[in-house]
């Protein structure tokens, strides 16, 4: 179990990838309760709070994708991640465009974000022949959902 002190210690990297490890061992949603009662929570909230406006494309998709497979909703961690999206969206990649769309489909709707679907739509039309039949999916999923 990670302490606060070692949190401290963690560089962004770091977090984003404490954070991209909770869906894989906690069983989702569900699983997601535990952890939220765990006091290491809401220091790695508060520490990924402190860093989604530094991170480079590859974290602000993996953030968006843990959030929601955990199914946490964190509005001012959504706003960080539309606006770092929307600011850095050319220097995505396919499975960068596939995972924040496929995330921001799973956690609102569009009427919440109506300039960054635009963007997302975008840019993954322009990516998804260079990305995986994953990235292919989960956009074709995202667009039809939302």
């Amino acid at each position: 179990a990670l302490t606060s002190s070692e949190l401290r210690r963690f560089d962004a990297g770091n977090v984003v990838n404490a954070l991209a490890a909770l869906p894989k061992v906690g069983g989702g949603p569900r699983g997601f309760e535990k952890f939220q009662r765990h006091p290491g929570w809401l220091d790695l909230q508060d520490r990924i709070r402190g860093c989604i406006n530094r991170l480079e494309p590859r974290g602000l998709s993996m953030v968006a994708y843990s959030m929601a497979r955990l199914g946490w909703r964190d509005s001012q961690v959504i706003s960080a991640i539309v606006d770092g999206t929307e600011r850095r969206i050319a220097d995505f990649g396919a499975t960068d465009v596939a995972k924040v769309s496929w995330s921001l489909a799973k956690m609102f709707s569009v009427d919440r974000a109506h300039g960054i679907w635009a963007l997302l739509a975008k840019e993954g039309t322009r990516k998804c022949c260079n990305g995986s039949f994953i990235d292919i999916s989960m956009l074709a999923w995202a667009f039809a959902t939302a």
